[in-house]
């Protein structure tokens, strides 16, 4: 809502204020508790529990997001600071006990001639105020008290207000956010703002190293097969609806390859006669090369297909990470990847005849960093989206996607800002109308195996990592939409065999360094905690060690 609402750079500037109100308010409140731990008698009225209740819940848990943590292992407690306070009352309160026992004992007298009674009465005595004293330290000792953890509210704004500052290219401020949180690295503020200028091959020349980016003026697909996809993945097609796509977790699609069978629907067409030559034409190039390493195999048998739709100026990319065989991962702790992973930009980029450089589409970066890679990448290539160009690159190489900003200076955006959040809330602009569909970036992604994935998958499901392609019915209408006109009976004319003449590939522009290291702040304040669903690891703990230990840890959520 303010993303479409308001500016970048207004929408920034309430993460900011959100930061300063959680960071005082919190500050705030511990004093209070502070005091009135400080002002607390052995017996404190209900009155002023009641408070320190109230303060703590509301405040502290419900605004702020604020947890009780054990020191040990800073943990949320199952005891909060009121459990403490008792706790610390009934070692008092034994104490107590201990000397009202020991003067009732010395207010009974003693016959001074009975000297072995009397010898015998103290050792008891003894014995019995060191009993007592060992209880009171082992409650000191084992009910050390803890702390209050950092906001949840702080670090959520914290967050974005280091992803908005690092999209305006203000590097330094974002990282004065990013030091509060348990970070090591981010990418290079370079990254952010990389050279948008390419090289092209000539017709005659051997494809280059990937990654590379296929974008003819007349663009990669014919136009009646690229707009079949357009029509296909639309933002409100049937396609995400019945894929519940906002809801689900990660799935794709295998298609196994048989170049002795005709393409039975339009996504085999479109991979099999105009995306495969293209990956084709990059391998024939790596082996020309002497960049793939002997005994690799490189015939394609198979093709992991899936989609993505995101709303241009209203999201924050995709997450740095690797493509891999989730089910090899799951059965055997194996790390594979398709020989060629590729991006098919079909619209929110630039048309594919346009001389600009730039994209109002968040950019595909690929960094030359592998699973297996011990020190963190040198060098990030940046894929500028434009509509029917075709990106290819190694599978096995770190990659994900910058946000999206959209145009910065956009004409929809009121000259005159909500300056309250009353007006931000009641001036909300709604969507535009469903005959003017927001802008999307819309992508079509291909990974290119050498080996048949599904062949070894003890659980291949519907909707799932490599599944099987639903068959037509009312509740999978987008199947038989693809196959409209495919069948063994009738043959178009335009499905002719596809040439393997080369295009004109472009070399992506890179820069290096891709990571920039830090320092987190030294502060009696508990660090920040990463906020998991805005996390895309631009930003990160440990790389490049990190990105590896992802693939195997919370694998449920990895998956989503």
């Amino acid at each position: 809502r303010m993303s479409q609402t308001l500016s970048l750079t207004s929408t920034r500037n309430w993460y900011e204020r959100a930061v300063q109100a959680a960071s005082g308010l919190r500050t705030r409140t511990l004093e209070v508790l502070s005091v009135s731990s400080r002002d607390e008698s052995d017996e404190p009225k209900d009155e002023d529990v009641a408070q320190k209740e109230w303060i703590e819940l509301l405040l502290l848990n419900q605004v702020l997001g604020v947890e009780y943590e054990d020191d040990e292992d800073g943990s949320d407690g199952d005891n909060d600071d009121r459990d403490h306070n008792s706790k610390m009352e009934e070692t008092t309160n034994t104490t107590k006990e201990t000397e009202k026992f020991q003067n009732e004992y010395d207010d009974n007298g003693m016959d001074d001639d009975e000297d072995d009674e009397e010898n015998e009465t103290a050792n008891k005595d003894d014995a019995f105020e060191n009993e007592f004293e060992k209880e009171s330290q082992d409650v000191d000792e084992e009910e050390e008290p803890g702390r209050y953890g950092a906001s949840s509210v702080e670090a959520t704004a914290r967050f974005m207000s280091a992803m908005l500052w690092s999209m305006e290219g203000h590097h330094d401020k974002a990282l004065s956010h990013l030091k509060h949180f348990p970070l090591s690295h981010r990418l290079h503020p370079n990254v952010w703002k990389i050279d948008t200028n390419g090289t092209s091959t000539s017709d005659n020349e051997p494809p280059m190293e990937p990654p590379l980016i296929f974008q003819p003026k007349e663009g990669v697909l014919p136009s009646h097969l690229y707009c079949g996809l357009k029509k296909l993945f639309s933002p409100d097609s049937s396609y995400w609806i019945e894929s519940d796509y906002a809801n689900r977790g990660y799935y794709s699609f295998f298609l196994e390859y048989d170049e002795s069978k005709r393409p039975r629907n339009l996504l085999e067409e479109v991979i099999v006669g105009h995306l495969l030559p293209r990956a084709q034409q990059v391998l024939d190039g790596m082996k020309d090369r002497n960049l793939i390493a002997e005994g690799t195999p490189t015939k394609i048998c198979g093709f992991e297909w899936w989609a993505h739709t995101r709303p241009i100026q209203a999201n924050l990319g995709h997450n740095l990470h690797f493509d891999t065989d989730e089910s090899m991962l799951d059965q055997e702790g194996k790390v594979t990847h398709p020989i060629l992973s590729s991006v098919l930009y079909l619209t929110g980029g630039r048309p594919s005849d346009s001389s600009d450089p730039t994209s109002p589409a968040g950019a595909t970066i690929i960094l030359n960093q592998t699973p297996d890679s011990e020190k963190s990448a040198d060098f990030c290539w940046q894929g500028i989206p434009h509509d029917n160009s075709f990106l290819l690159f190694p599978g096995d190489r770190l990659h994900g996607v910058l946000p999206c900003p959209g145009n910065l200076e956009s004409e929809n955006i009121p000259t005159e800002e909500p300056d309250t959040l009353e007006a931000v809330i009641h001036g909300f602009v709604p969507p535009p109308s469903p005959d003017i569909p927001p802008p999307h970036r819309l992508t079509f992604m291909v990974g290119f195996w050498t080996r048949n994935v599904p062949a070894t998958m003890k659980n291949r499901r519907l909707y799932g990592p490599c599944g099987p392609l639903p068959s037509p019915s009312k509740e999978h209408t987008w199947v038989g939409e693809i196959m409209n006109g495919y069948n063994d009976h009738a043959k178009d004319k335009k499905e002719q065999p596809i040439t393997l003449k080369p295009i004109a590939a472009t070399a992506l522009p890179s820069v290096s360094p891709a990571w920039e290291s830090f320092q987190p702040h030294s502060s009696d304040t508990p660090p920040l905690s990463i906020p998991h669903g805005i996390d895309h690891r631009f930003f990160v703990q440990g790389a490049p060690q990190c990105f590896r230990q992802s693939l195997f840890e919370d694998r449920d959520e990895i998956e989503c």
